[in-house]
């Protein structure tokens, strides 16, 4: 069985965002005769340094310096791949920053295929304000890192609109390699009203009225206070409807304010009538979409996020913003997906429109699981071994 090793910062107890979906790949690489190796940070003691699962192996190393936490990491999960006798086919990374510079001769030099797999948006961190020195801070920072992207094997993109925020390094045109992500669309798929129905009996939510549906992480990047804002407004005319809210917190993620506020926010959702159920993350995620009605998701910047293929695979209607890193990949507005500008009332009036008229969501709901066909666990695992092997 050959090789793939992957260095993610965080692995144990993530319960999304890109290590998760390699996790899900990890059977089907398999099957083409790929076992992966994740390299990931030893944060719980209580683990074993090495753990073998079902589809995938799981090396921990320690990393406990105060500062760079985060880069010293990745530079010695490099350095322990460097120092391997047996190679692996490709090592693929998350992150990649010019302090991987010093590591770059002796990666060349050994042969690995290096792969960073982009999954944000970050053109705005080379763009500049203020005096000349910021300037010529910003264009060293451009020069190295063009330096340290010409230098590794490829680059991955999720969209067209991340790939196309690699433009400012006037890199190849062959460096940068646009692999869509996956769906399990055997776990996520339209099912019929009578399913609905005994699915919500199964999950405790309520069978009147309809279901809007958000999954992500409780955080401030991922808009929650705009949804409860917008859904205040838009409980008033529609009282019988319900928003249900899955995912885990993450306080360290935000400012003490919003902290602050959301406490506010879930002692007020506990104490009043605002007909918000909370749930945390759970594995039988696709029982949440397959029970709902509609799926909105106000994000401030993601690459490509999993909760929207997946919505899309459930035949779920879709409202989101237009966040740091949307890209057409995901559709057009007005036909496979509504795009809505971060205002309460347009987000709230959003919602009445798409559930109230029928055609139009009759439209999406079909156009959504359309878009979605050819974004497959297969295809994707497909495009990253043949980038392998070219």
């Amino acid at each position: 069985m050959k090789k793939i090793f992957l260095i993610s910062y965080n692995l144990d107890g993530v319960t999304a965002g890109p290590s998760v979906r390699f996790q899900r790949y990890a059977p089907l690489f398999m099957e083409q005769g790929y076992r992966l190796t994740f390299i990931t940070k030893w944060h719980d003691p209580a683990l074993p340094p090495k753990e073998s699962k079902e589809h995938y192996e799981v090396r921990r190393i320690r990393s406990n310096s105060k500062y760079l936490k985060h880069t010293l990491f990745i530079f010695k999960a490099l350095c322990s791949v460097c120092f391997m006798r047996q190679l692996p086919e490709a090592l693929l990374t998350f992150s990649c920053n010019t302090f991987q510079l010093w590591i770059m001769p002796l990666i060349k030099l050994r042969g690995i295929k290096l792969i960073f797999i982009s999954t944000m948006d970050f053109s705005t961190r080379f763009t500049w304000e203020g005096n000349t020195f910021n300037k010529v801070k910003v264009n060293i920072n451009k020069i190295l890192y063009r330096f340290l992207y010409l230098n590794v094997y490829a680059i991955v993109a999720s969209t067209a609109k991340l790939a196309e925020s690699f433009g400012v390094f006037h890199l190849p045109e062959d460096k940068i390699k646009i692999i869509h992500n996956g769906v399990n669309t055997d776990n996520f798929y339209p099912v019929l009203p009578e399913q609905k129905r005994e699915l919500r009996r199964t999950l405790q939510l309520p069978q009147d009225g309809k279901i809007i549906l958000y999954v992500g992480l409780k955080t401030e990047r991922k808009g929650i206070l705009d949804l409860y804002e917008a859904w205040k407004l838009y409980s008033k005319s529609s009282p019988a409807d319900v928003l249900v809210l899955v995912g885990n917190e993450k306080p360290d993620a935000n400012t003490s304010e919003f902290n602050h506020t959301w406490e506010k926010t879930k002692k007020d959702i506990k104490e009043k009538s605002l007909k918000i159920i909370l749930r945390d993350n759970t594995p039988d995620i696709a029982q949440y979409f397959q029970c709902a009605d509609l799926f909105v998701f106000l994000s401030h910047k993601e690459g490509m996020p999993n909760v929207l293929l997946e919505a899309m695979a459930s035949g779920l209607p879709i409202i989101t913003t237009d966040f740091q890193g949307f890209s057409d990949d995901y559709g057009i507005h007005g036909k496979d997906i509504i795009v809505v500008e971060r205002d309460t009332n347009a987000i709230s009036n959003q919602i009445k429109q798409v559930l109230n008229k029928e055609p139009l969501y009759q439209l999406l709901s079909h156009n959504a699981v359309q878009k979605i066909k050819n974004n497959t666990f297969r295809n994707s695992v497909r495009a990253y071994i043949q980038l392998i092997k070219s």
